[in-house]
């Protein structure tokens, strides 16, 4: 192979889809949340939804392209007494899946409101189902498929991260306080029918994320910038009660609530706990071969269904045992620079802001006969201790289509790699002609490659 300076290129992506027809990949690695019920289960991602059948054992992928009213999915949750599937999202939209079928609630995307209307939690509660957004709490009749009423307890001042119910009380956590009202008061779209609770205190520094009730007993996940810090608080008249070991770290992403227990959901860890607070079950990465970093999980058919951060839909049958619920798509949703060559697509996964690295260990995703793979650090030998990353530009040579050029912003900014094998040859100013961007400086740009017919690869450095 030689390596050329500088280049004009061009490339045709042949696909198997019709004309004027759409396909949508969704991200296979980061679920965000995970709802069952009625013999399926369902895990959203950021721009997709899998329905998954636990007796068939058939995967569904839900996309805006085949059902889905919109992308960046934030939250879902089952509903029994509808059999139906509630999916919240960034911008406010909703949708309601049942039988099969997606109706659309667009009410509070549409709504005239300044700041986020994220729709941030779903919880059920005596026939309604109540969504916390980014500005209030709407109150929502799953039968009729109607907003009933609309609450305001923060002023639509900040966003609404979860709510509560405990007797004829609703409390409603912000990330720094606790608010809560009467919830048979017809005047709660009235700011002034809500108090500051006084079962936790307003906090300057740190964060709350989510609150769950079992058994009577409120429960708020308290996260700390660092990690292992975070914790779950017991709220009582008496003062918070911390209700993990003191000896023991935590990262905790979520905390939910299944068969009267509550499950705190961690990056290594389950852990359900009875409502006396004794450990009725520890799912570890250990027992099970495998880490995961759970950002949310519910327990359906003996089974605990997780949506993971890195390794998306999972079921835990036991303690010891997993299963991955996979489906094909992209490992990653950071997309940059893509070629083709006979039938072939190859993605760099990095990106730059101006002329400045992102720092950004994405990698490179190749598709191929309906199939995702991913080439990073974690799997390719020559990059495991190589300073590597923003992997910005890609070429496939087509006299050899398993022959993939890999440009980046790094000191190591040209790489070959075998598509089913390695990386095989990685190429900086210190063995090449390739120059760094600045004098006496480390990173080296490709910011464009591209093989010829004769397998020659030209590069703009």
């Amino acid at each position: 192979m030689r390596l050329l300076i500088f280049t004009f290129f061009s490339f045709q992506l042949v696909g198997q889809i019709g004309t004027g027809e759409g396909r949508l990949h969704v991200p296979s690695t980061k679920a965000i949340d995970v709802a069952a019920g009625d013999g399926l289960s369902f895990a959203a991602f950021e721009n997709g939804m899998v329905e998954y059948d636990v007796n068939a054992k058939e995967v569904s992928l839900w996309t805006d392209v085949n059902g889905l009213s919109d992308i960046n999915l934030t939250t879902l949750l089952f509903h029994p007494s509808t059999n139906s599937l509630f999916i919240g999202y960034d911008n406010g939209n909703f949708d309601k899946l049942s039988n099969g079928k997606i109706t659309n609630i667009p009410s509070i995307k549409l709504a005239e409101v300044q700041g986020s209307k994220r729709i941030n939690k779903i919880v059920p509660y005596e026939g309604y189902i109540y969504l916390a957004t980014g500005f209030s709490i709407v109150q929502f009749d799953p039968s009729k498929d109607e907003i009933k009423d609309t609450w305001y307890p923060t002023n639509g001042n900040e966003p609404l991260l979860d709510i509560a119910f405990r007797n004829d009380s609703i409390f409603a956590l912000t990330s720094n306080s606790l608010f809560s009202a009467n919830v048979n008061n017809f005047a709660l779209a009235d700011p002034n029918q809500w108090i500051t609770s006084s079962l936790l205190p307003i906090i300057t520094t740190d964060s709350y994320s989510e609150i769950e009730c079992v058994e009577n007993e409120l429960y708020v996940l308290y996260k700390v910038p660092s990690y292992g810090s975070d914790t779950v608080y017991q709220l009582s008249s008496s003062g918070l009660i911390d209700i993990l070991s003191s000896t023991e770290s935590f990262e905790i992403n979520s905390i939910t609530t299944s068969d009267n227990k509550i499950t705190i959901n961690t990056d290594g860890a389950i852990y359900r706990l009875n409502s006396d607070l004794t450990q009725a079950a520890n799912y570890n990465s250990y027992n099970l071969g495998t880490w995961i970093s759970v950002q949310n999980s519910c327990y359906y058919n003996n089974s605990v269904w997780i949506a993971d951060v890195k390794n998306g839909f999972i079921e835990i049958p036991s303690l010891f045992t997993y299963s991955k619920i996979n489906f094909s798509g992209p490992p990653k949703k950071e997309f940059y620079f893509l070629d083709c060559e006979k039938g072939k697509l190859a993605v760099a996964g990095g990106g730059l802001s101006v002329v400045a690295s992102n720092y950004s260990s994405s990698g490179v995703y190749i598709f191929k006969d309906e199939t995702w793979s991913l080439y990073d650090r974690d799997n390719m030998t020559l990059w495991n201790d190589a300073d590597i990353w923003d992997y910005i530009s890609i070429s496939i040579d087509p006299s050899d289509e398993d022959k993939i050029a890999v440009g980046t912003f790094s000191p190591t900014p040209l790489s070959i790699l075998n598509d089913g094998g390695q990386v095989t040859d990685t190429f900086t100013p210190l063995n090449s002609t390739l120059q760094y961007t600045e004098a006496g400086g480390s990173l080296c740009l490709i910011n464009a490659l591209d093989y010829d017919s004769d397998g020659n690869l030209w590069v703009i450095n």
